[in-house]
């Protein structure tokens, strides 16, 4: 599937690395450079890119695709921009790869642009 030209990005976030890896139209689906702005970063803080009402939500999937192993599934608001002034609605999935523990990995997640309106 060529993504090139679609609404949806795949993310990845190494937890052990901090180390963010997205594919090549993040730019294109986000509306500004999100790669770039990453790559320079020492710490990822990828949740604060999540609209502040929309935190506890984001935090929940990410337990509940630990806890179950499965695709979870949430729609959010994420910062198309770095001031984090405009928002746009997401639908984004969530797994978690955990090692032989059960000690998270590793989150992928796949993020479809469901709102070209911004709030």
């Amino acid at each position: 599937y060529d993504l090139s030209k679609s609404p949806c990005a795949i993310i990845t976030f190494d937890i052990k690395r901090d180390k963010l890896f997205m594919s090549p139209n993040a730019n294109d689906v986000f509306g500004f450079d999100v790669i770039n702005y990453f790559d320079k970063q020492e710490k990822v803080e990828v949740l604060s890119f999540i609209h502040p009402e929309d935190g506890q939500k984001v935090f929940n999937a990410l337990v509940n695709s630990r806890i179950d192993l499965s695709l979870t599934n949430t729609d959010v608001r994420i910062a198309t921009s770095v001031d984090k002034k405009k928002y746009r609605r997401f639908s984004v999935n969530f797994l978690s790869v955990i090692d032989e523990g059960g000690t998270p990995v590793r989150y992928q997640c796949f993020v479809h642009r469901i709102s070209e309106q911004f709030s």
